[in-house]
């Protein structure tokens, strides 16, 4: 619950700071970066080579040209982990605040070609491998402009749709996809037996420590009228009905799920809860349980 709570006060500062884009005259871009990986490589060793990359990739006469160019004022970057059949994927999302002028497709091309220099110096990329460098070529950056709070993005998790401020800072709350697990992911395979599952979420715990998921520009906050907040503080703002009120066998949850029942559970409690609070919440549970354990009965 904690993590929701901070999860969506940053949600709603990235907002902020994508209207404050639009009423100075400015465009926000979505750039992602990527590198190539393998199923050998540790977390830690990737963390490392990708720091570098990144700050390789702001370093010299090329990078200040390039900025200048695009009238860059500052950034917010993202973190996310994924684990997949080629190991550990790391990137980053970057919204941009750059001029309205702007192409997505020329900034791409001219992107591309800075950080295949920085993964290269970095020791992520090997020119000599042709296949790795034709790949490298169609992925490692993507950029959308002209973002939107709203704008749909790749990730999607059952249900819900991630705007640009939830891809970055909900990482953590997405569920996987075929391209790879996210961390609580793992965790989850994990108490379901997945004993390599469990390894690789303590690998993330370890190599993780101390790293931040979401980073300003210097600054930047406080020109998009932001009061710096520590996530303990925006933990100490849980929204009621976000604590969690009842609590139900896996019988139940089995029932739930094998007719497809989740968001009417969901409704259900909620208008229990509005209705008189925790225990109307459970009593319309108890009702909405009992139904499903008759459907179960006629089926058998």
């Amino acid at each position: 619950m904690c993590a929701a709570a901070i999860q969506e006060g940053r949600r709603q500062e990235i907002s902020q700071a994508m209207s404050w884009a639009y009423a100075g005259g400015f465009q926000p871009v979505m750039v992602t970066f990527t590198f190539p990986h393998k199923d050998w490589h540790s977390l830690r060793e990737l963390l490392l080579k990708q720091a570098k990359a990144l700050t390789l990739l702001r370093q010299g006469a090329p990078w200040k040209r390039f900025t200048q160019s695009i009238n860059y004022q500052a950034l917010i970057r993202s973190l996310e982990l994924t684990y997949g059949k080629n190991g550990w994927h790391p990137h980053t999302h970057e919204l941009w605040f750059v001029s309205s002028q702007v192409e997505a497709v020329e900034l791409r091309s001219r992107l591309t070609e800075l950080w295949e220099s920085a993964c290269v110096r970095a020791g992520l990329l090997d020119r000599n491998d042709v296949v790795q460098m034709y790949n490298f070529g169609l992925h490692a950056v993507d950029v959308k402009g002209w973002c939107q709070a709203s704008d749909y993005l790749a990730k999607q998790d059952d249900s819900r749709h991630w705007g640009v401020d939830r891809e970055m800072a909900k990482a953590t709350s997405k569920a996987g996809t075929d391209k790879g697990r996210h961390p609580f992911g793992l965790l989850v395979d994990a108490k379901a037996g997945d004993f390599q599952a469990g390894e690789k979420y303590l690998e993330f715990i370890e190599s993780m420590k101390g790293k931040r998921q979401l980073f300003w520009s210097h600054g930047l906050k406080a020109r998009v009228g932001i009061e710096e907040q520590s996530d303990e503080e925006l933990a100490e703002k849980v929204d009621p009905l976000q604590v969690v009120s009842c609590a139900f066998d896996s019988g139940n949850w089995y029932r739930v799920a094998r007719f497809r029942k989740r968001a009417l559970m969901l409704e259900t409690a909620e208008a229990g809860y509005h209705e008189a609070g925790v225990s109307g919440a459970s009593a319309y549970l108890g009702v909405f349980f009992a139904s499903l354990y008759g459907m179960d009965r006629m089926r058998q």
